[in-house]
């Protein structure tokens, strides 16, 4: 048998594998949703319907195969507006796969941003942002995100994007700006940390009416970035120094 047909009938057991690991863990998510052990909860249940044939780590180098099959079958479910499938099949990809950074991000981006706006009709939609229980709503779909991802920051300790992230949530969805700034500082102190973390920062801080610290961290920050690297974006960054410099009289 070639290596080519070894690996499709690795690649369709696996499937069939997870096909059958995942029968009611829709039902499971729509009964946990909200409780604090959400994640934990989903992947215990996970790892006992595959531990009566076979684990997890059995599928070896299949894993990533295996979590984009998925998240491939999340897809169609999000676009559907089926919450309990794309809630359960966000969690699954990151238990199966939990070392990729794009499983805990998109994941959070579709639990934070899209799921909120599924409990209404697009005629509707302004109710999250002007009612007491659109408020309710956007705030209880943001802490599920934020623990999502801080399950994504305990499995990747190092990554300043899901740090950045929850920064972002903290932030958009809940007004939490001492928060933002505390998570945005962290992120930028990780090594490849990008640009747009210090930059984002600096808002933040310009946003609690902090003006001479936001101008004092991006002068400290200028310093280091290259003036070749676009992402950089020097010009932007010498021009918010200018500015705040302006406004605070120096």
């Amino acid at each position: 048998m070639n290596s080519k047909r070894i690996q499709f009938i690795g690649i369709l057991a696996a499937a069939l594998l997870l096909g059958w690991a995942t029968r009611g863990l829709e039902q499971s998510a729509s009964e946990d949703f909200g409780q604090s052990s959400d994640t934990e909860k989903l992947e215990a249940l996970t790892q006992a319907r595959l531990s009566q044939g076979m684990s997890l780590a059995l599928l070896g180098g299949y894993r990533p195969i295996v979590a984009n099959m998925v998240w491939i079958a999340m897809d169609g479910a999000w676009m559907r507006r089926d919450f309990d499938t794309t809630l359960s099949h966000i969690k699954l990809a990151t238990s199966i796969d939990p070392r990729h950074e794009f499983f805990w991000l998109n994941g959070a981006r579709i639990i934070a941003n899209d799921m909120p706006t599924w409990r209404y009709s697009y005629e509707e939609m302004d109710r999250l942002h002007t009612t007491i229980e659109g408020r309710m709503i956007k705030d209880e779909f943001a802490e599920e995100a934020l623990e999502l991802l801080e399950k994504g920051s305990s499995r990747l300790p190092e990554n300043p994007l899901i740090l950045a992230e929850m920064g972002v949530i903290e932030w958009r969805k809940k007004d939490n700006l001492q928060r933002a700034g505390d998570l945005f500082l962290k992120a930028w102190g990780m090594p490849d940390a990008p640009y747009y973390v210090g930059r984002i920062y600096a808002e933040v801080l310009e946003r609690q009416g902090r003006r001479e610290e936001a101008l004092a961290f991006l002068r400290e920050m200028v310093i280091d970035l290259p003036e070749n690297e676009l992402e950089a974006m020097v010009p932007v960054v010498r021009e918010r120094i200018r500015r705040l410099e302006r406004a605070l009289g120096k």
